[in-house]
């Protein structure tokens, strides 16, 4: 922030599978450093605190009251009292790495903690036109959005691409970047504010 003269209010992290775990610690650990944050196919804060832990988690075998989840974000900083990330979390319905029902746990964590409930107040199906995406926003109780949510249904464990040179489109098919006609990346950077107009 010193060195580069960057706005503390505009400050994000996003990453996939065991990186979408470090994006929840970073922002459950420094709420008051992070925005948002983006979670590719990964787990709540402290769905473990081992190894053997974590494959329980990733299989979906740990679920939370969204009380319990958020619980573990304010026990880690106690004398915090200002507000919490909000979360965009993407994950294919085929992801036998790490289960679908994680999605549902990081929901209750990040709608809990901005003060929202688990009730989706915006169901968009067949996101931006495709079929295979659906897009649930959770708004708090002053109607403001907090948690993104983009179910993929059909996809595995890693990051969506929609291959091409059109702005909404990028990157290039590998083991854990999946073509599906949707370039997560291009969305988590819409729900950051950083991109500029028009695309």
């Amino acid at each position: 922030i010193v060195d580069y003269s960057i706005n503390p209010s505009a400050i994000y992290v996003t990453g996939l599978s065991a990186g979408a775990g470090m994006t929840a610690v970073m922002l459950a650990d420094y709420p008051q450093v992070f925005n948002k944050g983006a979670i590719m196919s990964g787990l709540p804060y402290k769905a473990a605190t081992s190894s053997l832990g974590a494959y329980s988690a990733m299989n979906g075998s740990v679920i939370k009251t969204p009380a319990q989840w958020s619980t573990l974000v304010k026990n880690q900083n106690p004398g915090y009292t200002g507000p919490f990330p909000h979360a965009a979390i993407f994950q294919g319905t085929m992801d036998f790495t790490v289960n679908i029902a994680n999605a549902t746990e990081l929901i209750k964590q990040w709608t809990d903690l901005n003060s929202a409930d688990q009730t989706a107040d915006v169901t968009n199906n067949s996101f931006d036109g495709n079929s295979i995406i659906q897009q649930t926003i959770y708004s708090d109780n002053l109607n403001n959005p907090v948690v993104y949510y983009y179910k993929i249904t059909g996809m595995g464990h890693g990051i969506a691409l929609d291959t091409g040179a059109c702005p909404r489109q990028g990157g290039s098919a590998a083991t854990y970047a999946l073509e599906n006609n949707f370039h997560s990346t291009y969305w988590a950077a819409d729900f950051f504010n950083i991109l500029t107009s028009p695309y």
